[in-house]
């Protein structure tokens, strides 16, 4: 009976995903099939829409740079705007500029589910919520967020108030929480995304065993991201200086 029971929830599951795609259009179809797919079972109706809703956000939105610049003390700019690599000119923020906020993601996703086998996360339990992280942790980087949409010319202000106070993982935080309030996670989320440039050796003190460990897995997804975007064109840039 139990099994029988599953069977018809699992079979609903796969219909509701085929409604998903006819409803959100969205062109990454690899992330579902590697990252929802397999874990379908783990993922509640209101998870499966906010990963299409984010997916479909970031696409319309990928002519965004992936680096902060609204906040003239963004982590991005203290980070990056003064390192530089030997080998080229750029400094990495401006190497980082020219990469966009879809691409970033995409490759974000996946080191997070790398990390996360690499650090044993129980992914039958955890790929909905790496999955929202993952996607939703440079939202914020996007000025013209849902929240703030049609709005009036006091609100307009209110909004790029927002933006040039505040890091860009703190206005992920409050464009996710306003646009899906009612997730029963959206805590976890946050908390995970708004440390995930500063993720501390002591803040399992200050959280929960899992959400430590996610902490850690986003903080090491983007650092190893971030790695492989300047390392790949340095490479392309030594290739094209060879050819001529």
């Amino acid at each position: 009976e139990a099994d029988t029971y599953r069977l018809t929830t699992i079979e609903a599951d796969w219909e509701y995903l085929g409604q998903l795609y006819a409803e959100i259009k969205i062109s990454n179809i690899e992330i579902i099939t590697s990252y929802v797919n397999p874990y379908l079972f783990s993922y509640t109706k209101e998870e499966l829409k906010i990963v299409f809703e984010l997916l479909e956000y970031i696409e319309k939105n990928k002519s965004v740079s992936s680096v902060g610049m609204l906040f003239d003390k963004d982590a991005d700019i203290v980070q990056y705007q003064k390192s530089h690599s030997k080998t080229v000119e750029e400094t990495d923020y401006q190497i980082l500029s020219n990469i966009n906020i879809e691409a970033h993601t995409i490759r974000v996703i996946h080191e997070v589910f790398k990390a996360a086998m690499t650090n044993r996360i129980n992914l039958d339990i955890f790929a909905p919520k790496l999955l929202i992280i993952a996607i939703g942790h440079d939202i914020g980087k996007i000025e013209n967020s849902k929240i703030m949409m049609e709005s009036t010319q006091q609100e307009e202000e209110i909004r790029k108030k927002l933006f040039t106070t505040h890091s860009h993982e703190h206005m992920s935080t409050i464009i996710l929480g306003t646009m899906f309030p009612e997730y029963v996670s959206i805590a976890l989320v946050n908390n995970v995304i708004i440390s995930h440039h500063s993720v501390l050796k002591d803040d399992h003190k200050n959280s929960s065993s899992n959400e430590a460990e996610l902490k850690k897995v986003l903080y090491q997804a983007d650092k190893s991201a971030r790695a492989d975007e300047i390392k790949e064109y340095t490479i392309e840039l030594k290739n094209k200086n060879t050819e001529t």
